[in-house]
């Protein structure tokens, strides 16, 4: 039988650069990107029959980047 284990351990130097990182504001080019990567992805998330280059191209189109 397989059992719980626990949680595995987190990467010290991870742990290091999320610490290093606290406080920082994104840049407007960050903000962007992470705004289109999470729409890219939401959107292939609910269709998933797309590919990444039609998702791209859809958020350009509807955002107008």
């Amino acid at each position: 039988m397989l059992g719980f284990t626990g949680m595995p351990k987190t990467d010290e130097s991870l742990l290091r650069l999320i610490e290093a990182t606290k406080g920082r504001a994104m840049t407007k080019a960050e903000r962007d990107a992470q705004r289109k990567s999470w729409v890219v992805g939401e959107f292939m998330l609910a269709h998933p029959e797309v590919t990444r280059q039609y998702a791209e191209k859809v958020f350009f189109e509807v955002v107008g980047y």
